[in-house]
Formats: C-alpha cells, structure tokens, sequence
C-alpha cells in the first residue's frame, strides 16, 4: 500500500497532462494503472462540468494530484 492508497475517499484534483482539463473529485480507489474518482468535476476555464458516475483516470495521463482539504463543493 502507497500514501495514495491510504487517500481513499480524500477529495483530490488531478491535473492532467498535453493540457486535459484537471478533475476535482473523491478518490475510490488506486490501481496499478489508473486511478478511479467518483463524484467529478471537470475544472475548466470557463465552467465546472460535472461527469455522472465514477471514471478511471489512466496514470500515464496525471501530471501531479493536488489534495484538497474538506469536502468537494
């Protein structure tokens, strides 16, 4: 188990490499290679959209994962 693991549930915002939107949402789970979050949000420019269900986010797509205190809102 990895430091990220031990984040389950931790509301986390993935800044995504070649410029991806970054995605703000509850860690479920951490896979050799992806990382699954539900309740997402996708962070843009010029508005927030909001992905029904839960996404897996390939590592090799990550830059850095920022962790965010208290609840998304």
């Amino acid at each position: 188990m990895t430091w990220l693991d031990a984040l389950t549930l931790e509301t986390v915002v993935l800044h995504m490499t070649h410029n991806g939107p970054s995605l703000k949402g509850l860690k479920v789970a951490v896979h050799d290679d992806c990382i699954v979050l539900r309740d997402v949000i996708a962070l843009g420019e010029t508005s927030n959209d909001v992905l029904n269900g839960q996404i897996a986010v390939p590592k090799e797509r990550v830059l850095f994962i920022q962790i965010v205190d208290g609840g998304i809102e």
